[in-house]
């Protein structure tokens, strides 16, 4: 994810999907794959909006940047237990 996305006003269109993945990017703090911020309320709001339509979320990673944000041990933010 870059950036913030509503789902709340399009029900009928997300309904024909499944699945929902989502997570932020990894990356380094320099160089050519550098990393974009991700903020954890926007996971929480996709979450939120499709709690009720039938599409499951799955949640791939926080991302380097929020990982960090949250001092976690994975670096991707990939560790389910944490």
């Amino acid at each position: 994810m870059i950036g913030p996305l509503d789902l709340s006003g399009i029900p009928e269109v997300i309904r024909r999907f499944h699945w929902c993945i989502i997570g932020g990017e990894s990356g380094n703090d320099n160089g050519k794959y550098r990393y974009l911020p991700c903020e954890l309320e926007w996971i929480t709001r996709i979450t939120r909006d499709l709690e009720n339509t039938g599409v499951k979320v799955f949640v791939k990673q926080t991302g380097t940047w929020l990982a960090r944000r949250l001092n976690l041990a994975d670096r991707h933010g990939g560790k389910i237990d944490e």
